[in-house]
């Protein structure tokens, strides 16, 4: 009676899991039990909206599926999916051996440098290590629930029940405060090296979000900076914000959410308003972005702190004692504020930036000292 149980339940989970996805030729590719879908652009890059040049599908029992938009696909087994071609009634299990399979099907879709792009970029989704080559199955990896590596930033949601974590380690990860549970482990795309490491966190005002900043691709590469966002609840990734070549290094929230500030290693500070936030994130980062405010300084942004009252702003560089102070207005405005000036307390390099909740008082912090 138990097996019989457990039987049905099972059943019915991959029925309410499924999804079906139309490729371009009319071709449907129907799964069911996915643990979670990839789409991936011309440029090697995860994307959330549009058409992708490859679907990676991933399923709970380590199996995967990559396709094209033309229905053609490529896997280990992944014997939970099928699919239905176009005369409507032809069916056929997507597995070694059927009809469109096509093992070479990486290589002969995609040109030498975006293939190889690709394929860095979805190690860390397989597991296992895979450059200049056809997909390999995938390894089981045993998940520590805490992080390997220097932990760069975190941030704390308003009711101090969690916190959310991030690190050289490639992750991000969200903890039960009194429990010390890892919650979640929040995962973007990877590669050798510092590719994928995240410095910077933050979490909406709203408590919907998270976003992260840190190094985003290969050396040098144009999508370095990008800002990546999630939701807290469900994990899933919601959008991106691709503006820099630079490692992103500060990211900060105005506490009513109508600004949203990135700062990068380039020495270049970034405001953007809520609304127009919200339409470069509908836009996908595919599209050329719009105009907004930037503002820029000498050395590589570390931190960003916005008064409660959104009118003034304090921003500390790398390699310098004195942190920055101005309107935001005049910047929302273009140019350089007439209002800048620099506040000189300290002997040692600024590590932080802060408002008092009231807005009357600036705290900054080097290694040794703390000032207001």
């Amino acid at each position: 009676m138990k097996r019989s149980i457990v039987r049905i339940v099972f059943v019915f989970t991959l029925l309410t899991a499924s999804q079906t996805i139309w490729a371009q030729s009319g071709t449907i590719i129907e799964f069911t039990g996915q643990k979670s879908i990839h789409k991936f652009g011309a440029a090697g890059t995860e994307i959330i909206t549009g058409t992708p040049l490859l679907t990676l599908v991933l399923f709970d029992n380590n199996e995967w599926l990559l396709f094209t938009p033309d229905g053609r696909y490529d896997g280990n087994t992944a014997a939970l999916a099928r699919a239905t071609y176009n005369d409507g009634k032809t069916t056929e299990v997507c597995k070694k051996g059927a009809l469109h399979f096509s093992r070479g099907l990486a290589s002969k879709v995609l040109s030498i440098d975006v293939q190889e792009r690709f394929l860095t970029r979805i190690i860390f989704l397989l597991g296992e290590e895979t450059t200049n080559q056809l997909l390999k199955i995938p390894m089981v990896v045993v998940d520590p629930q805490g992080h390997i590596d220097q932990i760069m930033d975190m941030a704390v949601t308003n009711d101090n029940k969690m916190l959310v974590s991030v690190s050289k380690d490639k992750t991000v990860r969200l903890w039960d405060v009194e429990t010390g549970t890892n919650i979640r482990t929040f995962r973007g795309m990877i590669g050798p090296g510092n590719e994928g490491e995240v410095n910077r966190v933050v979490i909406s005002p709203d408590q919907n979000t998270i976003a992260v900043g840190g190094f985003f691709d290969q050396n040098k590469g144009p999508r370095v900076g990008d800002i990546r966002f999630y939701d807290l609840k469900t994990g899933k990734m919601t959008g991106v914000l691709a503006r820099s070549n630079n490692a992103t290094t500060a990211l900060a929230y105005s506490k009513s959410g109508n600004l949203f500030v990135t700062g990068n290693y380039d020495s270049r500070l970034r405001i953007w308003t809520k609304e127009k936030l919200a339409n470069e994130l509908m836009l996908g980062p595919d599209t050329i972005p719009p105009v907004i405010p930037v503002l820029q300084f000498e050395q590589g942004i570390s931190n960003i702190a916005i008064s409660p009252d959104e009118q003034t702003m304090v921003v500390s560089r790398y390699y310098s004692t004195n942190p920055a102070w101005f309107k935001v207005g005049e910047v929302m405005e273009g140019g350089v504020p007439q209002s800048l000036k620099y506040l000189a307390k300290h002997q040692k390099e600024i590590v932080g930036a802060a408002f008092s909740p009231t807005g009357g008082l600036i705290i900054t912090a080097d290694d040794i000292e703390v000032h207001n």
